[in-house]
């Protein structure tokens, strides 16, 4: 049997049908959310992260996720791009699905990726468990992984023409985006303080504006390169479904949806406009608030941002649909 949609509650919940008492999961790219949630189950884990150049800034969070729940994750030591998700009852397979779907929010979530898993059949249980085996001897626990070194790379020649962002590098992808709006100043009614508009929004939601300008610098930045695949296709300004995760500087980790109909690309079309938390908009909006040190439904303003000192955060793109967004 083949799945293609809602793969990560089969991920999540499959052990409940299995009757599985253990779970391993080799994946080329992860993501700190679903492992996250993995970790709250009642069923032990371990995950394997297959590509350690793409690891580095989310390993303070597998490490806190090893140290304090009974998932432990590990980075494997040579290049693998396999993604199998095996359960295990007393130590024997009962279940293994495969196919191209990365353990991550993006590769398990987003519907235009095309990303598959399905049924390994029985009788290649063992030979798989095996490879499993072997790929976990030649991996380190995330606890006593250390990073290595990585040549720096070149800022690049050109830089964003917007004036209110910056990118800072092609190669990882990475900008500076400003947090408010024209003028460079703080908007009272949407972007970080859209829940103070005239809709139907609640005072403590928020969200990130992205210019145009920034997604035709640096495409690959950005979901399917910026382009919003649900234009004209019902609810094109919402996502029924995350198609990104984002981990703060903080720890904090963060399911995203990159929505809304913004401007054009050249080939005509349709970018994204901005990104928020999922599946509420309140996550977001609460964490700024907080990290700006002020209440909930607060009227974020120009004071606040002169207060911490900085008027843009920081976003990279660590692997597909997993991001690193620096607050400070």
């Amino acid at each position: 049997m083949i799945y293609h949609d809602n793969l990560e509650t089969l991920i999540l919940d499959r052990y409940k049908s299995n009757n599985a008492d253990e779970m391993f999961i080799l994946s080329g790219y992860t993501g700190p959310s679903p492992i996250s949630k993995l970790s709250s189950l009642q069923i032990k884990s371990t995950v394997i992260h297959g590509i350690q150049s793409q690891v580095s800034k989310s390993l303070n969070a597998y490490q806190t996720i090893t140290s304090n729940s009974n998932c432990d994750v590990y980075i494997k030591n040579n290049y693998n791009h396999s993604k199998i998700y095996c359960w295990l009852r007393n130590n024997y397979p009962v279940d293994i699905l495969s196919g191209s779907a990365n353990f991550s929010t993006a590769g398990l979530n987003s519907v235009f990726r095309g990303e598959t898993l399905f049924e390994v059949d029985k009788a290649d249980w063992s030979n798989t468990y095996n490879y499993l085996k072997n790929a976990l001897q030649d991996s380190i626990i995330s606890t006593s992984y250390t990073p290595k070194a990585l040549p720096k790379q070149k800022l690049p020649l050109t830089s964003s023409s917007n004036q209110l962002d910056k990118v800072l590098s092609f190669n990882p992808p990475k900008a500076e985006i400003y947090v408010g709006g024209r003028g460079r100043k703080m908007q009272p009614k949407s972007g970080w303080n859209w829940g103070h508009g005239a809709g139907n929004n609640a005072p403590d939601v928020a969200e990130q504006r992205i210019r145009t300008a920034l997604i035709n610098s640096i495409p690959h930045l950005f979901p399917n390169n910026g382009v919003n695949v649900n234009h004209k296709k019902g609810q094109a300004l919402k996502n029924k479904k995350a198609n990104a995760e984002i981990l703060f500087d903080d720890g904090f980790v963060m399911d995203a949806t990159f929505e809304q109909d913004g401007g054009k690309n050249s080939s005509g079309q349709t970018l994204y406009k901005a990104f928020s938390s999922y599946p509420d908009k309140a996550t977001y909006g609460r964490y700024i608030r907080k990290r700006l040190g002020l209440s909930p439904t607060s009227l974020i303003t120009d004071a606040d941002l002169k207060r911490r000192g900085k008027d843009t955060i920081t976003l990279e793109l660590l692997s597909p649909g997993v991001y690193f967004c620096d607050f400070l």
